[in-house]
């Protein structure tokens, strides 16, 4: 009987993070600093490709405070395997401003192929961004930082982002991105949080949900205000 092939590794790399959201299902924080032994990674990658593995995922805490990374996405890329990373785009835990394209470069060269950026809410609803990831605004907006480094990562031809226009027009002006229409139906977007019958929420999981529905909540009033 055919083995088939490993579909995707996911590789907690640290539990350091600039942010510190009520819900992660790490605990990861400014104040941890638990990094992933690279040279058991680089085992397991290589010995995950002998199964046939399609696609690698680094996740965190964040993964742009793992001092090896260029090293991690580099053991993706010798085999050919397109790697991810889980990402706020911050990494500083201090100014917690936006990577800029010159780091997104550096890690592409290293193997980066795609990455996947936290968002909580919108523009209009950016407090309650960071509030969520517990930053005030005098250490730093975290939702715009978030934004900045999403548009940064476009610009590297990585991707493509849902931005509002106002955030990438002087980028569209200067012909460095480029905006295409959504369609003629206005975009909608449908929540939900989905779980197995069988599983027993846990703090973290009751905590997200009523998070997540009070985000609703506010959503609604603002449109039918």
């Amino acid at each position: 009987m055919r083995t088939p092939p490993l579909k995707l590794l996911q590789i907690d790399l640290t539990d350091e993070c600039p942010l510190f959201c009520g819900h992660c299902s790490n605990s990861s924080g400014p104040g941890r600093n638990t990094h992933f032994p690279i040279e058991r990674l680089y085992e397991i990658v290589s010995g995950a490709r002998t199964l046939g593995l399609e696609m690698v995922v680094y996740s965190g805490g964040e993964p742009l405070r793992y001092p090896d990374l260029e090293e991690a996405l580099s053991a993706a890329r010798t085999g050919g395997t397109p790697a991810t990373i889980f990402t706020t785009g911050i990494a500083d835990k201090r100014t917690r401003l936006p990577v800029l394209v010159e780091r997104w470069r550096e890690l592409k060269s290293s193997g980066l192929t795609a990455a996947r950026f936290s968002v909580y809410s919108g523009p209009s609803n950016r407090e309650f961004h960071n509030q969520v990831v517990q930053t005030r605004p005098a250490i730093g907006d975290a939702f715009g930082a978030n934004e900045q480094a999403i548009k940064e990562f476009v610009q590297l031809d990585m991707g493509v982002g849902i931005l509002p226009r106002w955030l990438v027009a002087e980028e569209i002006k200067q012909g460095l991105l480029v905006s295409l229409p959504l369609g003629r139906r206005r975009l909608k977007r449908r929540w939900g949080v989905l779980y197995s019958k069988k599983r027993k929420l846990s703090l973290a999981d009751n905590l997200f949900i009523n998070i997540s529905r009070s985000v609703f909540r506010s959503l609604v009033q603002s449109s039918e205000a």
